[in-house]
């Protein structure tokens, strides 16, 4: 479906994403595919691709998977299949989506993943596991936070963190909460990427949390919370990666940016144009973009009726593709980039 839909592509860019989506075989518990596109808009268009899959369910092909995810996985927390599993996991119901606990902590880690494969690269190669993190109690205390993310890479080769990186993390924590995910990324040493749900607001930010970074960094937060809390119907989550033996006084730093409407957003484009004018986005690439998404939202759903049409049938009952979000990034000495994204989901 996604070669029909950005059918103004070269078609060659679907390739590794077709080919990634066969190798992964879910059973027959699971009655949701989802996957996550990401599109890079530098000098040539690129995509890389995500999988939301339920991990327990999954056949995953070896060669792309870490030595220790068989091991990582039976500490997850198990999701029961019967669930739908819509937009990622719902903690608001979290207490009863779960067949067995096995984690000791206030918030569940479920064995629902985000699987990111880099198709840049020549042979293609996971690049991340992401993590989400369920509050089922209690909000999660900033200290128990750090427990949590040893817990996650606990079969990981990386050196053991000093005492200095585990106060960094609880001022992290204390300012801007419990991550909505944890990025595991695999071949890129000891970097974890953190992405909270919803970014704190600059007066969230305690005192502790700005001598660990530079005075550049701290510039380019301040200036785009700012912008960004003023955006009207969106919603804000914040990223930063982090090396943890060696932690970076200007670490990359992500906002990604969900309209409440994409619908409205691949008519409208208020979401779009605000962000080029405030961070003075080029003009061609705002075009490329609104053109790469012309033919979203796009949802297709078999009928009682379908049989009797010369096109090949479909493997799902519904498949949609929307627009799912933005990704503003600034990095230390290189030119800021916006990348965009697509949600596929097909129910069976």
């Amino acid at each position: 479906m996604v070669n029909e839909i950005f059918d103004q592509t070269d078609q060659r860019l679907w390739d590794p994403v077709l080919e990634m989506a066969r190798k992964i075989q879910l059973d027959e518990t699971c009655q949701k595919y989802e996957c996550l596109l990401e599109f890079h808009h530098d000098n040539h268009l690129a995509v890389d691709v995500s999988f939301g899959i339920l991990s327990s369910a999954a056949l995953l092909p070896k060669a792309f998977m870490p030595i220790w995810w068989d091991l990582y996985l039976e500490r997850c927390d198990q999701v029961d299949p019967v669930k739908t599993l819509s937009g990622g996991i719902n903690a608001s119901n979290a207490r009863t989506q779960y067949r067995k606990r096995n984690t000791p902590f206030s918030c569940a880690l479920p064995d629902y993943h985000y699987l990111e494969f880099d198709l840049l690269k020549s042979p293609i190669c996971l690049g991340g596991v992401f993590q989400s993190l369920d509050i089922v109690e209690t909000e999660v205390q900033p200290r128990m936070l750090s427990d949590v993310l040893d817990y996650c890479i606990a079969f990981q080769e990386t050196p053991k963190r000093t005492n200095e990186c585990q106060q960094m993390l609880q001022d992290i924590f204390e300012s801007l909460g419990c991550p909505y995910w944890i990025g595991l990324m695999v071949g890129r040493e000891d970097m974890v990427k953190l992405v909270f749900q919803s970014s704190a607001s600059l007066e969230d930010i305690q005192p502790s949390f700005w001598p660990w970074f530079s005075s550049d960094f701290r510039t380019s937060y301040e200036n785009a919370m700012q912008y960004l809390s003023s955006l009207e119907n969106t919603s804000i989550r914040c990223c930063i990666d982090l090396c943890l033996s060696k932690p970076s006084t200007h670490p990359r730093l992500c906002f990604e940016i969900f309209p409440a409407s994409q619908a409205k957003e691949s008519s409208s484009w208020s979401v779009l144009t605000s962000l080029k004018k405030h961070f003075n986005l080029k003009d061609d690439l705002i075009l490329k973009i609104r053109d790469l998404y012309i033919n979203l939202p796009r949802g297709v759903k078999k009928t009682p009726f379908s049989h009797i049409y010369s096109c090949p049938q479909l493997p799902f009952n519904n498949i949609a593709a929307v627009l799912s979000h933005y990704k503003i990034c600034l990095e230390k000495d290189q030119p800021l980039k916006l990348k965009t994204y697509t949600r596929v989901v097909s129910e069976l």
